[in-house]
């Protein structure tokens, strides 16, 4: 974690970026600007809300509840940088499916399903490649 004084090897995460973010160099760094990153989610899936409620009317409150989701359960993956954790990966987890279902749900208000369900293909590809292949690009290719 971040109160460790040495580098220290980690297989016990599937992600190596969760190694990377637990190591203390990195937890001043990565954690904080994920925070900003988190913050910048939330403010976004709030104006989409309001975007959305203003272009069709009425409020879509799948859309609401996924977005809230989406954004507590990001927030929850910055318990990464406590010692001895184990549990951010089902966050994480949380916050892949919520995102592919906040894209569904926002393309079927669109009319454009057929872009998300693509969009959600792509994004659980990238997710298996990061898993299995352990390349470190796709880490930046997932985030993109």
């Amino acid at each position: 974690g971040i109160f460790t004084p040495m580098w220290l090897e980690d297989d016990t995460t599937l992600f190596r970026l969760a190694a990377a973010m637990r190591s203390k160099p990195y937890g001043y760094i990565a954690a904080p600007a994920f925070l900003a990153a988190v913050v910048y989610l939330a403010a976004s899936v709030a104006l989409t809300v309001v975007q959305q409620r203003l272009l069709n009317g009425k409020t879509s409150w799948p859309l609401v509840w996924t977005g809230m989701i989406w954004s507590f359960s990001t927030f929850a993956c910055l318990l990464i940088v406590l010692e001895e954790e184990r549990f951010t990966k089902y966050f994480f987890f949380v916050s892949c499916v919520s995102a592919a279902a906040w894209f569904l749900i926002l393309t079927n208000l669109r009319d454009r399903l057929k872009t998300g369900i693509a969009f959600v293909s792509i994004m659980v590809l990238v997710l298996l490649a990061v898993v299995y292949v352990k390349v470190w690009f796709l880490y930046y290719v997932y985030l993109a």
